[in-house]
């Protein structure tokens, strides 16, 4: 088992001091996504106002190992989709 921190950021910086001890990055995949659904249910209007939420899962020594980033973009007044933000961490350096 390795025990993996949840940092959170939405312009301020959440850090998780204590940790989850989970036994594979596979169950810190799912426990990740959770956890921001989760935020966002209990947290739907702070969501909408900051416009983007952030967790960065760390190992034991701080070592960054995934982020999941989530945003929100209103669209333009009668536009037929929203913008497409940069595209990140896909395989690019």
């Amino acid at each position: 088992m390795s025990r993996y921190h949840f940092h959170q950021e939405d312009g301020r910086s959440y850090p998780d001091e204590q940790g989850l001890e989970l036994p594979s990055m596979q169950a810190a995949h799912t426990a990740a996504l959770r956890m921001l659904i989760e935020m966002v249910q209990e947290n739907e209007p702070e969501f909408w106002a900051s416009g983007s939420w952030r967790m960065i899962v760390t190992d034991h020594r701080g070592l960054a190992l995934f982020c999941l980033d989530l945003s929100a973009t209103h669209a333009a007044a009668g536009a037929r989709a929203c913008a497409h933000p940069p595209e990140a961490g896909h395989g690019a350096p």
